[in-house]
């Protein structure tokens, strides 16, 4: 018997799902007391060493974690478990995927994109936007002029650049500018927003994903929020999630032209339809050997201005022969995962201009690992001590102590909480300490170690060499987390895991506490980080933890999955990983089928699309998933990801099954999908149904479905109300909009006129719900 189906056969029966721990796992209350923010000290018995060290003795929790089991079945709702889980899926269902996109964005995404060490923005400022109920989050950020003097003078021009100036050169204040992730997008959209002559900023402007087609969807009036676009704007736009419909390009367009501005969207791929007036071009990288010719002598250029050596000049000459050609060095450089690193790679070399070339080649080849090192000197703490001038070595000993603990548990949760406000990390890191002080015994506890409000100094516990050094502002916004170089986390990860034998423990109760957290976003960051670990050891993590999160709970099922969609990220394991998913969909276990079809919607879905669609035919025509959520969620992040043609296929094959459990599945899936649209202020999926024959009978069925289903009725009319009282912005829906509803309230009677009566009187300003006749 497998570790997971040991733990699923002695785990709670399906209807016995569990709702997240109050923040601080076991023993914290309702309402949190005992949390992360003020975590209980560990029992007398015991101990904690005041640092860690690397190769120390490995050693056992002297008590049960926060976030144990125990902590697992607290639920203070009143509602049974199974509706709890139910409830809290489909609520926060946006705001999960919203953290698992972010957080794939993060660990997928060129370390520091917009330039070395992450600091190309000096100010940083967050809004909030309110369209119609909906707040979304804008954030935008200045380049640095030292950054955008790095861009320009490095800048290998693409094939596509000369369309892309043509249309700022014409009428167009939009481009969208497509590639893989480090591929040199953002230094793209850099220059080409450098050839247009405005006296606005120059910087970035980024949105919670799948919000930037919503934030230009507000509706027009006195009382309309303030475009997110100001005049003579030059703006850089991440793409994140799901693209703006065409007519939503379209104001884009018409908002950056009306005030003067110019704005280049960066995305990962082509994410049409477009307008016809918009250009769109593929940032096909360059030649791999001119970057690093260009950036090397941009480089040197920079070495001379600064340089007092008489012989600079003929030295440099002869370094740019020698090494723009360097086989060593060209094969770092198309060994690079993004660009920028080639331009990191040119600027640590011309460091050793004057070096002896013994020394350069040492350089090279120590090359590939620099980042791990970096890492192995922040988490040991490798700095300065830290003392005060009064007291003698005996106080300034006893900080050090206190600090160097601290410092470590402190920058581990900070790199894993990278991007998330500091409340994330403060709360994160003051478990980790909790945990990391309940190991060995004889060693002073950390009743023994009181904190001191000097001891919590966020410039202090992370160093000069860990986070930009200038405060990041924001008006409204909490301040984030942010690493010199994005590609740390991965790096320190590694180091806490392979070099501290003490760390592991802390590390695994420390993960297995907070997928348990109320707080979604931390529950998705702590699982993914799990993915991190399993792509480093697969076997150790997958046996320690994601074995048990699959065969637990509701909330632990869902961090296997999302756990498995980072993990299965590194190539080298994604085959074992896709086996062990189908072996739990094959598995007599109802909790590890539930992870299945979970993980189905994730990575593995948006990999080969048409079997994740085949799986979760299978596992939701079982009666054993009838209960959960699970198939119907997965359909809908797979039609996120991009496949929302195969998912609509797939609703009206199983609409129109003769098996129930999958019409009940299809029904929820069509459900939740609308819902999102409506709040994204979108119609993809009613809209691609309405416009055939054979779509709206299968609209009329799935609607009916959702509306006699006691599980998903209310929200149904809701979304149905909302959905009509949008007919009268698209004319060329209206008859076909109003023979639908008709056809769908047929048979619902007096509950149909009642709810016409609701609808009108919450949305006076649509006409429909006056025309629709239904029979007597």
């Amino acid at each position: 018997m497998s570790v997971e189906e040991t733990a699923a056969s002695s785990g709670s029966p399906p209807g016995d799902d569990s709702a997240p721990a109050p923040e601080g796992g076991a023993g914290a209350g309702a309402n949190g007391a005992g949390g992360p923010q003020s975590p209980a000290g560990p029992p007398s018995a015991a101990a904690a060493r005041p640092a860690l060290e690397a190769g120390g003795a490995n050693a056992k929790q002297a008590s049960e974690s926060p976030g144990s089991a125990a902590a697992a079945s607290g639920n203070a709702s009143g509602k049974s478990d199974d509706a709890v889980q139910n409830d809290t899926q489909i609520d926060d269902f946006a705001q999960a995927e919203d953290a698992r996109r972010s957080g794939r964005n993060r660990f997928d995404r060129s370390a520091a994109a917009f330039g070395p060490d992450a600091q190309s923005f000096y100010f940083e400022n967050v809004t909030q936007h309110f369209v119609d109920d909906r707040q979304i989050n804008v954030t935008t950020a200045r380049i640095r002029e030292s950054a955008q003097q790095d861009f320009l003078e490095s800048y290998v021009r693409v094939s596509s650049w000369d369309a892309m100036t043509r249309a700022f050169g014409g009428d167009e204040h939009l481009v969208v500018v497509y590639g893989p992730p480090g591929s040199g997008r953002h230094a793209t959209a850099v220059n080409l927003l450098n050839t247009v002559q405005v006296g606005g900023w120059l910087g970035l402007l980024e949105t919670e994903p799948d919000a930037l087609g919503a934030l230009f969807s507000r509706s027009p009036g006195a009382d309309a929020p303030d475009s997110p676009i100001a005049p003579d704007d030059r703006l850089i736009i991440d793409l994140q999630g799901r693209p703006p419909t065409e007519n939503q390009w379209r104001t884009i367009a018409n908002e950056a032209r009306t005030n003067k501005a110019y704005v280049v969207v960066v995305a990962s791929e082509a994410t049409g339809p477009y307008p016809l007036d918009l250009t769109a071009c593929a940032n096909v990288p360059p030649a791999v050997e001119t970057v690093f010719e260009k950036n090397l002598a941009y480089r040197l250029k920079q070495h001379r201005e600064s340089c007092t050596r008489e012989t600079c000049p003929a030295d440099s000459d002869d370094f740019f022969a020698k090494q723009h050609t360097n086989p060593q060095a060209i094969r770092l450089a198309q060994l690079a995962g993004a660009l920028h690193e080639i331009g990191e790679l040119a600027r640590e070399l011309v460091r050793y201009v004057h070096e002896p070339p013994e020394k350069i080649t040492d350089l090279l080849a120590q090359w590939r690992v620099r980042l791990r090192r970096r890492a192995a000197d922040l988490l040991a703490v490798r700095s300065p001590a830290v003392g005060v001038e009064a007291g003698g070595a005996a106080q300034r000993g006893e900080r050090s102590d206190r600090l160097l603990l601290r410092r470590q548990v402190f920058r581990l949760s900070f790199a894993v909480f990278q991007e998330h406000p500091l409340s994330d990390v403060f709360a994160a890191g003051s478990s980790l300490l909790a945990h990391v002080t309940q190991v060995p015994q004889r060693r002073v506890t950390l009743a023994e170690m009181p904190l001191l409000i000097v001891d919590g100094e966020v410039r202090e516990l992370l160093g000069e060499d860990m986070a930009p050094t200038e405060a990041v502002a924001a008006d409204t916004g909490p301040r984030r987390a942010q690493l010199m170089e994005r590609e740390l986390v991965n790096a320190i990860l590694d180091v806490a895991w392979h070099d501290y034998s003490t760390f592991r423990e802390p590390l695994v109760a420390w993960l297995d506490e907070l997928v348990r957290w109320p707080n979604v976003r931390v529950r998705v960051r702590a699982a993914q980080t799990a993915g991190l670990l399993a792509q480093l050891d697969y076997d150790e993590v997958r046996r320690r933890l994601i074995a048990r999160w699959a065969a637990g709970p509701a909330y632990t099922r869902a961090a296997a999955a999302d756990a498995l969609d980072i993990a299965a990220r590194e190539e080298s394991i994604a085959p074992r990983v896709r086996d062990r998913i189908a072996d739990w969909a094959q598995t007599g276990s109802p909790l590890l089928q539930d992870t299945a079809a979970r993980a189905y919607g994730s990575a593995f879905g948006v990999v080969g699309t048409t079997k994740a669609i085949a799986e979760l035919r299978d596992l939701g025509s079982r009666r054993a998933l009838i209960g959960w959520n699970s198939v119907a969620l997965a359909l809908v992040q797979l039609s996120i990801a991009g496949a929302s043609d195969e998912v609509v296929g797939a609703l009206t094959e199983w609409i129109g099954s003769t098996e129930p459990n999958l019409r009940s599945h299809a029904v929820r899936a069509f459900l939740m999908l609308v819902h999102l649209d409506l709040e994204l202020g979108r119609d993809r999926t009613l809209d691609e149904l309405a416009h055939t024959r054979d779509g709206r009978e299968t609209l009329v069925k799935l609607w009916r479905g959702a509306l006699v289903d006691g599980r998903t009725s209310r929200r149904a009319w809701l979304d149905l109300g909302k959905w009509l009282s949008t007919v009268d912005e698209r004319p060329e829906l209206a008859e076909y909009t109003e023979a639908i509803a008709a056809a769908v309230l047929a048979d619902s009677g007096g509950r149909a006129r009642f709810w016409l009566r609701v609808w009108a009187g919450r949305h006076p300003h649509a006409s429909i719900f006056g025309r629709i006749t239904l029979p007597r």
